[in-house]
């Protein structure tokens, strides 16, 4: 029932150039259990930080609606191929991704009970 945030780090270990995206499953948190009067879905954002033999690169923030399979995207890491790492690769090194979310407004319906959603990862070869 209120605004959070929370961060996940990852590694990675791709020794060649490299193509993510990031999908989210429900396009936001979803309730597990939907009863009248009682928000369905708490909207969110994700950022992806990944780190690269050729240094960091912050990817911004998109919100989980753009990420879903339903939506197209206007994110760097969402719909069609993703995010490109252009030549760099990234042998032992890391990335972070964080989610932020406000708390329902004074119209809004209450978030009770449990919420949420799948977020997938894919890392693939560039071709």
């Amino acid at each position: 029932n209120r605004q959070g945030d929370a961060k996940a780090h990852f590694g990675l270990d791709c020794n060649a150039p490299f193509q993510l995206r990031v999908r989210s499953g429900e396009g936001g948190f979803v309730a597990e259990h939907g009863l009248e009067g009682v928000a369905r879905r708490i909207p969110y954002e994700i950022s992806v930080n990944v780190d690269t033999d050729s240094g960091a690169n912050a990817l911004g923030w998109c919100r989980a609606d753009q990420l879903s399979d339903q939506q197209g995207s206007g994110c760097a890491f969402g719909g069609g191929e993703g995010w490109s790492s252009g030549d760099a690769t990234a042998i032992n090194r890391s990335g972070t991704m964080s989610l932020r979310w406000n708390g329902p407004g004074a119209t809004d319906d209450p978030a009770l009970g449990r919420y949420r959603d799948t977020i997938i990862v894919e890392l693939a070869v560039r071709a």
